[in-house]
Formats: C-alpha cells, structure tokens, sequence
C-alpha cells in the first residue's frame, strides 16, 4: 500500500490525488501504531500478571536481598552504623526478624538511608510489601524508557507503543525479572534509573535546546539518585562529562548532595557520620575488587570458563568506554548517541556482575528492550533488517543460557548470555550515527585485538587471589541461617 501508484481521478488535479494519497498511509500508519501499542500493553499487563502469581505464594521473610534496605534505617534510627555489620545484625535481633537468609550486606551506600527511611514505617512485611511494588514498576519502567529511547523524538506514537513492547519484553519474557522481584534485588530500580536517563537523552532535538536542557537535568537526576542506591551509575556520568552535558552533571551533583545531606546527623536527626560514609563506599569497593566468583577459586574452572571470566572485566570495560566514548566523541550534541553509549555501559554492568550472581542481570533490562525493539524503531528497510539481525543475536543468546546449550556450568553461561546482549547492543551503537572514519575503525580495531590478546593472556597466568577485606560483605552474624543464596533461578 506505502507503493500504490495513485492514479487521478477523471477531472482531479495530481497535486490533490497525492494529498488524499498521503491521508490514508498516514490513517494506516495510525491504525498500525495503535495496535502495536495494543499488544504491547497486553504483553506487559501479562507480564505482571505472571510476575504477581510468583510472588503472591511467598511470605516477607523470602525477600531476603531487601533485608539490608530494610536494616539501615532501622540501625540509623537506633543509634547504629550501617556500615558496621554487627549493628545491622542488633536491629535485626531487636525487630525480632526471622527470614530465610539473615545477609547483613554493608556493601550499599549509607545513602540509601534516607530513601528507604518512609518505606520502612510499619515494619518489615510492610516494608516488603512496598519494596516488591517499587520493583515490579521498575522492571515495566526499565524496559519502556529503554525501547523508547531509541525511537526518533519527533515521533510520539511509535515511541509510546514502541516503549510499551519494551515493558512487556522486561516484564513478560526476561526470565530473571519474577526472581528478583521475590527476592527484593535493588538492581531491578537501578536498570530503571539507567533506563530514564536513557529516555531523557534519547528523547532529545537539536532544535528544541530548552528541551534539551530539560532532559539534560532529568538523565542527571535518575543518574544521581542512582549513584546514592548504588555507585555503578557513575559510568553514565562518563559520557555526559565527555560530551560536556554540564547540565546533566550539575543536577546529578544537586540530587545526590541532598540526599548526602539527608544522610548526615544533625540537631535532633538520627545519621551517619561523613567519615563512615566515605570508609563504608572504600570498603564495599575494596571488597568489589578483590571478589572472586565461587566457581572459578572454589569450583576450578575449565579453560573456557577461565577465559570468560577473564573477558568478562576488563577487557569488556575497555572496550565499552572506548565504543560508548568515541560515538559520544563524535556527535557530543546528539542525545541518541548518548543514550546508545549507556545501554553499552548497562550492558557491560550486567555482564561484569553476573559472573557473581544472576540477581545482578536486571541491570541491562534498559539496554535489552532498546536492542529488542530496534526493528519496530528503524526507519529504513536495510536499518530493519540489521536490527532484527541484532535482536534476533540477543534472544538467541538467551535461549542458550535457558536451554544449558553451552558446555558451561550455570554463572558462566549467564555471564556468556548477557556478553551476547552487548554485543547486539554494540551492533546498533556501531551501526547509527555517522559513518565511521577510518581512523575510528583503526583504534576499535586495535582496541578489540588488544583485550582479546589480553583475555587470552590472563587466562593463562591468572592473579593470585586477593583475601577480601574483614568486616565489608553479605557476612557477618547469621541468626537467620546461611547467607549464601547462588542458586540460579529455575527454568
């Protein structure tokens, strides 16, 4: 129909064929947006309804990822540290808590406080009850904002119906999201403040700058609040101090003072201390650098799960910032490059992390549902088929983590699935925008070659392992049993 050759009416002028002509593709263009936006919605609403049966059947104490969220207001407002373990353990003692796992994690920064503080009024079930709806909101948010993101700013209807697809993609088809919903995982409602920022620059238009200072203040505000619930949203902060987004840095600065601000004692106001804030942010990265997962030190890996551990870290952080960096380089005032450059960076989180755990994969859902819907968005025949290429890489890899297709135990055929996802995101980050120059492919190329020899290297003389630092982890005191939950989930 968009090729229909209009033929004028007997005594109709062409100029006259061709506006009616045009009316109908765009009343179609309507109608098939519409319905796209229809079964978006459907599959998100189906979404929740499948994450809320999981959820429904377990009690409070299940939500044990939330335990330390719940515990630092609670130990702050008692007169404790939260960066101290044993006085997280005191609340739990005087609360009278009982949960499957009692982890008395200080790895989150004491500015998750004040946040917390209103959803911990009522007590734990309470609080859980809340938290869990915080999450399940998250994961819907994460994945609209993210598939959003990537659809041109002038086009509202696509982009709605577009982002409610990519609802449906985080809700309804990522196997983790019912998980970590139970468990209480924070990183559910980091992949959401990712996903916002994301929005905020996607959405942005050279010729509209009130607009774009605008959107530069939201991406700094999501990234802020998320830098205080944890510090791995700093890498979007990167990209906005490399394309001079002084805006988005400014705001997140603002945000993340005043919740500092919130953080510390003052006259008749329970707090932490400035200096136990900054010890407790140098232990947990302490402890972040020298952490091992258990199945290379414990298990004994084989060399292919050597090498992706190896792969998984540096090489793939090198190679993010210098992808994300050099789109960002190149168009520093195109907010779509941005946008790609943290799905990268989101992807490259989730990757890391997961060598750890599976509970840290919900970090890309953003980055996922931008590469997912990237053929709804495409405004080209030849840019719809390299993005349904690209999509297709990232369910394919997918579908080998849940089919165990891969001769690799569970954590590193997660780790190889999410690395599958930002490969596909680094196809759209490599193939939108401007063309490369030769000198661009030249240092991406070296770049590759350089952290594939070094992957290789490293695999075969690995770092001595490194004793983690006391009194910083998910230890400590166990009244409520073993604090160790590495299970993956079931398929």
């Amino acid at each position: 129909m968009l090729n229909e050759v209009i033929e004028p009416a007997a005594g109709e002028a062409p100029a006259v064929a061709e506006a009616k002509a045009a009316s109908r593709h765009a009343v179609a263009g309507t109608a098939g947006w519409l319905l796209v936006l229809t079964l978006g919605v459907l599959l998100a609403a189906d979404g929740v309804r499948k994450v809320r049966a999981h959820v429904a059947p377990l009690a409070a104490n299940t939500a044990t990822d939330a335990l330390p969220l719940y515990l630092y207001p609670r130990t702050v407002d008692g007169g404790g540290d939260p960066t101290v373990q044993e006085d997280l353990a005191a609340a739990y003692a005087r609360d009278a808590m009982t949960t499957r796992a009692a982890t008395f994690s200080n790895l989150y920064p004491a500015t998750i406080t004040p946040m917390m503080r209103p959803l911990a009024r009522g007590g734990w079930e309470r609080f859980v009850t809340r938290w869990r709806t915080v999450l399940l909101a998250s994961a819907g948010i994460a994945g609209a904002c993210g598939a959003a993101a990537g659809v041109d700013p002038r086009r509202r209807l696509p982009a709605l119906a577009i982002g409610a697809i990519g609802a449906g993609v985080t809700l309804r088809l990522f196997p983790v999201t019912p998980h970590c919903v139970a468990l209480g995982q924070a990183n559910l409602a980091i992949g959401a403040l990712l996903g916002i920022a994301m929005l905020a620059w996607g959405r942005q238009r050279t010729d509209a700058p009130r607009g774009e200072v605008a959107l530069d203040g939201v991406a700094g505000l999501a990234l802020g609040v998320g830098v205080t619930l944890k510090l791995v949203p700093a890498i979007g902060l990167t990209f906005a101090l490399l394309a001079r987004r002084w805006t988005t840095l400014m705001a997140a600065a603002l945000v993340g003072g005043a919740i500092l601000a919130m953080t510390l004692p003052w006259r008749g106001h329970a707090g932490v201390p400035i200096g136990r804030v900054v010890t407790g942010i140098r232990g947990a990265m302490a402890f972040h650098g020298a952490l091992v997962p258990d199945w290379i030190w414990m298990d004994g890996a084989t060399p292919l799960e050597a090498l992706v551990d190896v792969g998984r870290h540096l090489p793939l952080l090198a190679l993010t910032l210098l992808l994300g960096g050099m789109r960002v380089l190149a168009a520093p005032h195109q907010g779509s490059a941005r946008a790609g450059a943290l799905a990268l960076a989101a992807s490259w989180l989730a990757t890391d992390s997961a060598a750890v755990h599976w509970l840290y994969t919900p970090l890309l859902l953003p980055a996922l549902a931008w590469v997912a819907t990237w053929p709804l968005a495409a405004t080209s025949s030849k840019e719809r088929a390299v993005g349904l290429a690209a999509a297709g890489l990232a369910a394919g890899g997918w579908t080998l983590y849940l089919h165990d297709w891969l001769p690799l135990t569970a954590f590193p055929r997660m780790v190889v699935a999410s690395a599958i996802t930002w490969l596909a995101v680094a196809v759209r980050v490599v193939t939108e925008g401007a063309p490369w120059r030769r000198r661009e492919v030249g240092v991406m190329a070296f770049g590759v070659l350089l952290a594939g020899a070094f992957t290789a290297w490293r695999a075969e003389h690995p770092a001595p392992i490194e004793p983690l630092p006391r009194g910083v982890g998910n230890g400590g005191p166990r009244p409520g049993g073993d604090a160790t939950l590495s299970r993956p989930p079931e398929r």
